[in-house]
């Protein structure tokens, strides 16, 4: 996405509107999709509550409840509550039943409880950060959790039965693990181009998409993709004819990846989406399993998914890095999207933000939370 630029003078006006040139000549529309799960995700918001309330646990960080699989939204936009088949579980599972008494959720039995899921990610980051360059680590460049099938999925480049032992004898053998081919290798969602921008890194042809506004240390600024742009490169348009504004902070690791760029005098951020020209919330949104989510990036121009993988971690083979917690979208990306906006649609009308798009791979996008980002890199939203 490109953050749409307001200005104050005809100078200004020229350059919101050199910025903006290529989505005209794209001639591309995009509507939103409307996020009709809004009750179901209330209901989900009250059952992390009553377990909160129950374990005296918070709801990030700890353990869940032992015979709690897992939650998302089925494709009725109801929400389905995931429970471990045994008969003690099935005493608990009614007592949620009985605490509830609704019709909106559906209980379904499942082999995994969510805390066995997110142990077996926790086991497969930690080798890959203590061991980066390790074939195993090189070979599983994508992994997250599949709330629908209540398993961990784990994508391999080399596909057989020899690197799945491999990958079981040296990193962990779990029955909770489905293991997949990747049949297209995941990429930063960058690009190096001689036209067709949204923003340039500097004077060079590299370019990527801006994301959500922000602000650090008093001032105003943009949030768009860390491996896009390093500190102290500059944002301009037309391969640096124009400077919109300094980064000054950029992170890729296991946190995030995300940068922030410090606006240029005169240039004013906005939370206009592009194409669309609805207007982004100050807030963020982390969705459930199967919600819907919209993109807005400068290659693609709008696409909208459902969320298919929680708790993905994606390894960078080229730097060694592992960065988790993102979530997977099923809808088209290209390079050039990275940075770019992931946002959901109330029926209300709200554009609320998810995160950013950091990669894509085959008909999938994964995104970094944009909650994540303003945590880790100390902004606040405007």
């Amino acid at each position: 996405m490109v953050i749409s630029l307001s200005a104050c003078s005809n100078d200004e006006k020229a350059l919101f509107d050199d910025v903006a040139t290529s989505e005209i000549k794209q001639e591309k529309t995009f509507h939103s999709k409307i996020l009709h799960s809004e009750n179901a995700r209330e209901t989900y918001e009250k059952l992390l509550g009553y377990f909160q309330k129950s374990q005296t646990r918070s709801e990030f960080g700890d353990k869940y409840p032992d015979f709690y699989g897992g939650s998302f939204i089925n494709s009725y936009g109801e929400l389905v509550v995931l429970y471990k088949s045994n008969d003690k579980n099935l005493l608990k599972i009614r007592s949620v039943q009985s605490y509830f008494k609704s019709d909106s959720i559906k209980y379904v039995s499942c082999d995994f409880s969510f805390n066995e899921l997110t142990e077996a990610i926790d086991v497969i980051n930690k080798f890959h950060w203590d061991n980066p360059k390790n074939p195993n680590s090189e070979n599983s460049t994508l992994y997250y959790i599949d709330s629908s099938q209540n398993r961990v999925i784990v994508h391999l480049t080399e596909y057989n039965d020899v690197r799945v032992r491999e990958f079981k004898d040296n990193v962990i053998d779990s029955p909770t693990i489905v293991f997949k081919e990747l049949s297209d290798k995941w990429e930063d969602a960058a690009l190096t181009i001689k036209s067709g921008s949204k923003y340039y890194v500097g004077s060079s042809t590299t370019f990527g998409s801006f994301g959500y506004r922000a602000q650090k240390y008093g001032g105003n600024g943009f949030i768009t993709s860390g491996h896009v742009i390093s500190s102290g490169q500059t944002a301009t348009t037309n391969s640096g004819s124009t400077t919109l504004g300094t980064c000054i902070l950029s992170q890729v690791n296991s946190s995030v990846d995300a940068a922030y760029v410090s606006a240029a005098y005169g240039v004013t951020p906005s939370n206009i989406i592009a194409i669309v020209g609805g207007t982004l919330s100050a807030n963020t949104y982390n969705p459930i399993w199967g919600e819907t989510v919209n993109l807005m990036g400068a290659t693609t121009l709008g696409s909208s998914g459902p969320v298919t993988a929680i708790y993905v971690s994606v390894y960078d083979i080229t730097t060694g890095i592992t960065t988790n917690n993102l979530i997977g979208v099923n809808c088209s990306g290209a390079p050039g999207d990275s940075g770019g906006i992931a946002y959901v649609t109330t029926t209300s009308g709200q554009n609320i933000p998810v995160g950013i798009i950091k990669a894509v791979a085959g008909s999938n996008t994964y995104c970094v939370l944009a909650s994540n980002i303003n945590s880790v890199l100390g902004v606040t939203m405007y």
